[in-house]
């Protein structure tokens, strides 16, 4: 992180980034409140076989976690962990401080 950085300018380099691995195509952020996102993830490499064989509920997307560690660090506060919603090719999540 660099000094001075706001979480929106870390979410959309982190965006970039994973989107640059190519194990996901979409990897955004949606800004609700000043505190408050959802992460939208399509294009999981892995989500095809992984979400239709285990049918994860109650279980927080292994991404989302990252994601919610970054915010946690920049905004130096403690994050609700969050249930992700599943679908065929991704996840979205709902990233918010306590």
């Amino acid at each position: 992180m660099v000094e001075g950085e706001g979480i929106d300018e870390v979410f959309d380099n982190l965006s970039r980034l994973v989107e640059e691995t190519g194990f996901l195509k979409e990897f955004r952020f949606e800004k609700l409140a000043p505190e408050k996102y959802v992460l939208h993830i399509d294009g999981c490499v892995w989500a095809s076989h992984i979400h239709a064989e285990l049918k994860p509920k109650d279980v927080t997307c292994p991404f989302a976690l990252l994601a919610m560690a970054v915010f946690e660090k920049v905004l130096n506060g403690r994050v609700r962990v969050a249930d992700s919603e599943y679908f065929k090719t991704g996840t979205r999540t709902r990233i918010e401080m306590l």
